[in-house]
């Protein structure tokens, strides 16, 4: 806009002028804590969390980004994987860390996720039909480094179907996890649990359906 202000998913946000100066109004609740996401073309995003009890003043120092890239294959094929979502987690949480950043993989299977903060980094990946990557690939890169390609091996999914009750009574709204899946059963009591890792699942519901049952197929 032109005054330099915008509007972005979580809060306000504004843009630095020529001499990095800024200046950010943000409405506090209690206790007053902000968070700030601060991120520019060429550096690494951060993530800033404090106490701001009114008005204050905070400089920020970035630094050149890091640059993830890759590809996302199949286990079992190798066949490239598609419009998958690939992802590098906000760092540890603390004062200032490293921000939460994603993309999509293209045609062919490949990725690119600039705009990383330097440090150690875990990359993880999910798609459609295939089992997340539960590890992730562990990568670190100082600043201004772009990474070798990394490989993230999707393993195909399996699906789950069943019915949660209560002493025989369906239960509508019950939550049924598997790995880091979650689906919730139905008004006839079913649900459906797609892109589940293969192996030995626990399927615990949610505390307030502990009498509930979960039965699959």
């Amino acid at each position: 806009l032109d005054d330099g202000l915008s509007s972005v998913a979580g809060g306000p946000a504004v843009i630095a002028d020529d001499a990095g100066a800024y200046e950010l109004c943000v409405e506090t609740r209690w206790p007053p804590d902000v968070t700030v996401e601060v991120s520019a073309a060429g550096y690494g995003t951060i993530v800033y969390t404090a106490t701001v009890p009114g008005r204050t003043k905070v400089d920020f120092a970035l630094v050149p980004e890091a640059t993830i890239v890759g590809r996302v294959v199949r286990d079992d094929t190798r066949e490239p994987v598609a419009r998958a979502l690939v992802y590098v987690p906000a760092g540890p949480r603390a004062i200032q860390r490293s921000a939460w950043r994603a993309t999509f993989s293209d045609a062919t299977g490949h990725f690119r996720i600039d705009r990383l903060a330097p440090g150690s980094h875990r990359v993880f990946a999910r798609a459609e039909g295939l089992a997340d990557a539960l590890r992730g690939v562990p990568v670190t890169l100082a600043a201004g480094q772009t990474s070798t390609e990394i490989e993230i091996r999707l393993e195909a999914g399996a699906t789950i179907r069943g019915t949660v009750t209560d002493g025989g009574t369906p239960v509508a709204g019950a939550r049924g996890t598997a790995g880091q899946r979650s689906a919730y059963s139905q008004g006839d009591a079913a649900y459906v649990l797609t892109a589940v890792p293969l192996g030995e699942i626990a399927m615990p519901p949610l505390p307030s359906f502990a009498a509930a049952s979960i039965s699959a197929k």
